[in-house]
């Protein structure tokens, strides 16, 4: 099975056309906000951003893009939390998807983000293994969307007994530097290549970081003749017969692997 994560950081402006290009696409967003660019916005101006946020995931990048590293831990939780509450209040769910601006941290940064209820953050350190990550306070991205052309080849060419996994990071605002139809028309030729492939599944980072948790679940009470999944998520098990689905609350022997 393959998974594609399209993750872009900052919003929202330029977000809205991408988010088009995406829905022409059949793609899901990760969009990464920083509630300190909302002061000033209406009512009116936050309800349209809701609507055309909708079917994709809002995450925090904090309130005002700072260095998380060099900054206390009172200031490090007020930048967090802060636009957790504020992105959480625009758009009516609960938020535990982040990305790091500058994608840099420390390691009271990381002992911190799980009690503000932060499950994952982003980092913008390239990883093309395409494996899932073992640390999800420290997902490297696999690349930036410059370089995403040569490493999708590379991608839907890589066939393994185990979920791999292609995230794809940036800005929208970069499109609309330099050569815009140029940078634009790049963009929309990415995900008309990956939506040419029939065997990916387009999630949100929130989605994968679920469906991760999941399966350690699964694994974790694997201890008799037979997998039983007792979570709420449908998932993919590669066994002698092929890749098969594992629903909520169904069992298969361990002899099929």
């Amino acid at each position: 099975m393959k998974a594609v994560i399209m993750s872009f950081d900052d919003g929202p402006d330029q977000d809205k056309r991408l988010i088009e290009i995406f829905a022409k696409y059949g793609i899901k967003g990760t969009f990464h906000l920083n509630s300190g660019k909302f002061a000033g916005k209406s009512k009116a101006a936050l309800d349209a951003m809701k609507e055309y946020y909708k079917g994709h995931e809002v995450s925090v990048h904090t309130v005002s893009h700072p260095h998380l590293e060099f900054l206390p831990e009172a200031k490090v939780i007020q930048e967090v939390a802060d636009d957790k509450a504020k992105l959480e209040s625009v758009f009516g769910y609960t938020i535990p998807g982040m990305s790091y601006p500058f994608g840099t941290y420390n390691q009271l940064v990381l002992d911190i983000l799980p009690s503000l209820g932060i499950k994952y953050s982003r980092t913008v350190v390239m990883n093309t293994s395409f494996k899932l990550p073992k640390n999800l306070l420290a997902w490297d991205p696999t690349c930036h969307t410059g370089a995403a052309d040569y490493w999708i080849k590379k991608f839907v060419s890589t066939n393994r007994n185990e979920m791999i996994l292609m995230f794809i990071w940036g800005h929208a605002w970069e499109f609309d530097n330099g050569d815009k139809e140029k940078n634009w028309a790049a963009i929309e030729n990415t995900c008309a290549t990956l939506a040419k492939e029939t065997d990916i599944w387009f999630a949100t980072a929130l989605e994968v970081a679920e469906y991760i948790e999941a399966t350690q679940a699964v694994a974790e009470k694997n201890t008799g003749d037979v997998m039983t999944n007792t979570g709420k998520l449908t998932l993919w098990a590669k066994t002698k017969k092929g890749i098969v689905q594992l629903k909520p609350g169904k069992t298969i022997p361990n002899s099929s692997f």
